[in-house]
């Protein structure tokens, strides 16, 4: 494969001279983007930028790589000019949220997003319980739930 069909681009910069030229290209696009936004709502805004993170987090679940033209067709539908300030703001909810970062691949033409987990091991570990843990808490949580439908009926 060639350098030039395929380019990984996350939300840190690399050095380089190419590295100027999305810039601006994802400056001019954001802008556009922003132009868009003038006739709808923060509340809408703000929602397609929820709903483009969950779509996210769905694909990464299932190992599917993510295209921008499924973005457009299931999340953006007829706002598809707002994909830059949609995809920006899914970003900012993902890193504070989940601490994930959305990654760009361009392959072949093709443009896919990909989420990339910044949690680290150790503190992985730290929120991960032991097995035995686990039964313990559903059997507890079922005895409690059986406790609180008796005091329902009754």
């Amino acid at each position: 494969m060639s350098q030039q069909n395929k380019r990984i681009r996350t939300n840190e910069s690399a050095p380089g001279p190419s590295n100027s030229s999305s810039s601006t290209a994802d400056t001019r696009a954001l802008a556009r983007s922003e132009q868009a936004k003038v006739g709808m709502s923060a509340t809408d805004v703000k929602k397609l930028e929820v709903e483009l993170a969950r779509y996210l987090l769905f694909a990464d679940k299932k190992n599917i790589p993510t295209k921008k033209q499924d973005i457009i067709k299931n999340v953006l539908k007829d706002n598809s000019r707002l994909l830059p300030s949609v995809l920006e703001g899914a970003r900012k909810y993902l890193k504070q949220t989940f601490d994930y970062s959305v990654c760009e691949v361009d392959y072949n033409k093709n443009k896919y997003f990909l989420l990339r987990n910044n949690i680290g091991l150790p503190e992985l570990q730290k929120l991960t319980r032991p097995n035995h843990s686990l039964s313990q808490l559903a059997f507890l949580t079922i005895i409690l739930s059986m406790i609180h439908m008796a005091k329902q009926c009754s």
